[in-house]
């Protein structure tokens, strides 16, 4: 009888503890997660060019402090970055590409332009069209100044097109330094941010026509 009571008391006992891990363990907090918490992804970014940096949009639109780009990382750099976010590739001496978004772990690979060469290509471009301009008008004016053009009227002439031979050589020159530095970004392969030359004026086409 006694023996009785002593393996009963001890089979008790054994599923008394077994009872309580279990409960131990089952009741364990699983971490909390914050709600509409934006998934993170890793990203690498790869670029034979130097100076290149990945930046994030940062704030909300209509609040007090304004939107702003703020750094990640530079290039090449292997982090993980929010989904829910506005990116774009820059640096110093470079033309930041257009906007984009991340939504998967990926590479992005860079291809930016100068931004000196942009902006002289710009500038290069406009004088060209002044230029020529100037060199059209001289022309014109001499020309319905008088059926008879003497040797002064002529060498004006001949001045306003040379004007206007420049500008349109300097045009030439303008256009081809635009063209040549437009910015690229591929996601796997895939492009995402062409940003071409005329988009840094913030012009773009619509089906009513160009918008400034």
């Amino acid at each position: 009888m006694a023996f009785r009571r002593c393996l009963l008391g001890r089979c008790v006992a054994t599923c008394t503890s077994l009872s309580l891990g279990f409960a131990t363990v089952t009741a364990a907090p699983t971490p909390a997660v914050a709600d509409g918490a934006p998934a993170g992804h890793r990203v690498k970014i790869e670029t034979k060019q130097s100076g290149v940096v990945l930046e994030r949009l940062v704030g909300s639109p209509g609040a007090a402090e304004p939107r702003r780009w703020v750094r990640v990382c530079a290039a090449p750099c292997d982090v993980e970055v929010p989904a829910a976010a506005e990116y774009r590739l820059g640096g110093a001496g470079l033309r930041s590409s257009s906007p984009f978004t991340i939504d998967r772990p990926s590479t992005i690979e860079a291809d930016l332009g100068s931004a000196w060469a942009f902006w002289t290509g710009a500038g290069v471009g406009v004088a060209g069209v002044a230029l020529g301009a100037i060199g059209v008008l001289t022309v014109s004016a001499d020309a319905n100044a008088s059926s008879t053009v003497g040797e002064e009227e002529r060498d004006s002439v001949n001045v306003g097109w040379v004007l206007t031979a420049a500008g349109i050589v300097l045009i030439g020159t303008g256009v081809a330094l635009l063209v040549g530095n437009r910015n690229s970004v591929t996601v796997d392969g895939t492009t995402v941010a062409r940003r071409p030359a005329w988009r840094a004026f913030g012009v773009r086409l619509t089906p009513n026509g160009f918008v400034f």
